[in-house]
């Protein structure tokens, strides 16, 4: 049966836009204004003696690679990473006078040819650009740069490799007067003259990775689990440090004692005087880090993969945390101990979901937030309070890089927390059960997609469901159950309130797969064999997007019909029609049907682009776009247009995941929309009352 409410299309929306009366704001990151941001990611760090910090890292997506902070406040950027094929890179330091910034240069693919600038097809190049202190060029003569915004004879080119691991830069120290450069994987140090930019002297080091330069000349490298020792003419001294497990970091304190990150299980700063044999003298941070008593508990000395050390001439500490990947935060501490500040860029192709049962937490892939509504705004509302991941419990949780987890989705199954993740393709859903503290505990995937060599023991087959049987949070031979083909392919994923799991398939068809209880171990049960096909209801001939409310027994599918096809290949995108079906397990009546705006993806259209991902709460429907970041309204009792948010000039960049909007209406009628910001670290929050 078809409903009466039929809208016809993008005339429907774009006639008399309606602004709704909202707020935006965020959380992730410690600011929001279009021109300060906290990057989202730091592989390395410099300290200079006034406090800068200098931070760098390959890929900012907002372009911040390589960061400048000091007293709790981002205080530049060097620019020119970030484009025509010049990038960041894993190593920084600093002179009185220059910044050096390790750099990986490619051609995109061929596209960019100048021989001054870029390498080759196929090449890339791996080298140093000098800079003035503030970020500005500094070029010298035979430097490379010059062609499309790029800076003109600042970089040194000192190796040409087929992949940029094969020469990477690991490490950097300077004087007044040379440069050295270590590449761990061509094992070897440069000596470059800083005035001429030319490499005097090659040492052979195996493996060398960060170094610093002790007062003497001499310099401290870092060697895979020890710390070793060179003289300033490159020969191997008998001082080596064994007892950091895995250092990360090297910097000297204002006594000229040398800082090590140990980004082992210690997770620790541990400084030696190095005046003879190296000794054990001090320790920054609670044992164990993040992950010491309360696991995954955020607070002060609590380090979580520790990327950067280093300190400043009046003796303030501070500590670089990569986060294993998944978020940057930056810390200064006092020579108490005590902390001065703390920054944070935490979220990247990432959108949080509110805990069901508390509309103040909200968990995203790896962190918790604690929500205060009564804030002003202005990114005010968050707080950090916990990370949820345990490197050393569940090694291979596939959220360490296995797996990718980009939408979070929080549901409460017989009053336990649980967390199912959506990647930005589609290819699995993956599940967590509530851990101890703050952690959560890998407990099951559904993939319609194949992994390549990973995990262990999967089936052959491309379909599969792994449950964690004995609770350890691994995935262990005759814990996985080969699937039916039925279930490959496809963009629709929901996981309904009662725990249910909904698939829009390659074929266009609905599998669903009910919960079949919590087992034991406190997984959520799932079985092939339980599952049931449905098929596409009318007009819909292509499914992109499912949503079912078991409380109401209303679903809401997108996708494509005969009349409005996927005629230009689009993907990702929710499609072209939304249709709302009450009655569904009883016999589905289309309520009614409507168009969102949408513009082809190849057109590059700025004014909606194509509508990316939806979410049904309350009595509303929203639906919010991949390039503008807007996020229109509809009724869900009718399937009209209400009116749209925008989040404000240079405040987002697109929404680039399928399963991008969460949203939740509060005990007081507020709509809390959490949107997907895909480019400066952060999430987008609106705050709507109608």
């Amino acid at each position: 049966m078809i409903g009466a409410t039929i809208l016809a299309g993008a005339q429907a929306f774009a006639q008399d836009e309606k602004p709704l009366n909202y707020t935006v704001s965020w959380y992730g990151n410690s600011f929001g204004a279009a021109d300060k941001w906290v990057q989202m990611a730091a592989e390395t760090m410099f300290v200079a003696p006034d406090g800068t910090c200098y931070l760098n890292c390959f890929w900012d997506e907002a372009g911040r690679e390589v960061g400048m902070y000091r007293d709790g406040d981002v205080v530049g950027i060097a620019g020119h990473t970030h484009g025509w094929g010049y990038d960041g890179g894993y190593a920084v330091t600093a002179n009185e006078q220059y910044l050096f910034i390790g750099q990986v240069v490619d051609n995109e693919g061929g596209g960019l040819k100048a021989a001054d600038t870029w390498p080759v097809k196929g090449k890339v190049w791996n080298g140093v650009s000098r800079r003035m202190r503030d970020g500005k060029p500094a070029p010298f003569a035979g430097g490379k740069g010059g062609s499309g915004d790029t800076l003109k004879g600042t970089y040194l080119q000192l190796d040409e490799t087929d992949t940029a691991d094969a020469g990477r830069i690991t490490g950097l120290a300077a004087d007044a007067t040379h440069l050295y450069v270590a590449s761990g994987p061509r094992d070897r140090i440069q000596v470059v003259d800083i005035a001429t930019m030319t490499v005097s002297q090659t040492w052979t080091v195996a493996h060398p990775g960060q170094l610093v330069l002790a007062r003497d000349g001499s310099l401290w490298v870092i060697q895979g689990d020890r710390v070793i020792h060179l003289s300033a003419k490159g020969e191997v001294l008998p001082e080596v440090i064994s007892s950091v497990v895995n250092p990360t970091a090297l910097a000297l304190d204002p006594q000229g004692r040398l800082m090590v990150a140990d980004d082992g299980p210690d997770q620790q700063v541990k400084t030696f005087s190095v005046e003879g044999t190296p000794k054990q003298v001090a320790t920054l941070g609670v044992r164990g880090g993040i992950l010491a008593g309360g696991r995954g508990q955020v607070g002060p000395l609590r380090f979580n993969d520790i990327r950067g050390v280093g300190a400043d001439a009046k003796g303030n500490v501070y500590v670089c945390c990569n986060g294993n990947g998944l978020g940057m935060v930056l810390e200064s501490y006092a020579p108490s101990g005590k902390r001065n500040w703390q920054l944070m860029g935490l979220e990247f192709v990432d959108v949080g979901d509110l805990d069901p049962g508390s509309d103040a937490d909200l968990y995203t892939q790896d962190s918790h937030y604690r929500m205060d509504w009564s804030q002003p705004g202005g990114g005010k509302e968050w707080r950090y309070v916990g990370y949820t991941m345990d490197r050393w419990r569940y090694p291979n949780d596939p959220r360490y890089g296995h797996a990718q987890f980009a939408s979070t989705w929080a549901r409460r199954i017989g009053g336990k927390l649980f967390l199912f993740g959506v990647d930005m393709y589609s290819h699995h859903l993956l599940v967590y059960r509530k851990g101890t503290d703050e952690l959560f505990v890998p407990s099951g995937i559904i993939v319609n997609a194949p992994f390549q060599g990973w995990p262990p023991h999967q089936p052959e087959k491309d379909a599969w469901i792994w449950r964690d049987l004995n609770g350890n949070g691994d995935f262990d031979e005759g814990e996985f159950q080969a699937g039916a083909v039925k279930l490959n392919g496809g963009w629709g994923w929901w996981v309904d309130a009662k725990g249910d799991v909904w698939h829009t398939n390659g074929e266009s068809e609905i599998v669903h797969l009910p919960l079949k209880g919590i087992d034991g171990k406190g997984n959520p049960v799932y079985d092939y064999a339980k599952s049931t096909i449905v098929a596409r209801p009318a007009p819909l001939t292509q499914l992109e997007r499912i949503e079912y409310y078991p409380a109401t027994d209303t679903m809401y599918l997108s996708g494509y019909s005969a009349e409005q096809a996927n005629t230009k290949g689009n993907w990702k995108t929710i499609g072209k029609v939304l249709c709302r079906y009450d009655h569904w397990s009883e016999g589905p009546v289309k309520t009614w049907e409507v168009h969102p705006p949408f513009e082809e993806e190849q057109e590059r259209a700025a004014n909606f682009g194509t509508p990316v991902a939806m979410w049904v709460e309350g009595d509303y429907v929203f639906i919010v776009y991949l390039k503008t970041a807007e996020v229109r309204v509809l009724s869900a009792k009718t399937g009209e247009y209400v009116g749209t948010m925008r989040p404000g000039k240079d405040r987002s960049g697109w929404v680039d995941i399928p399963y991008a909007i969460n949203v939740h209406r509060r005990g007081d009628g507020e709509y809390v929309v959490l949107v997907e910001e895909d480019w400066k670290a952060k999430g987008t929050v609106y705050r709507w009352g109608p």
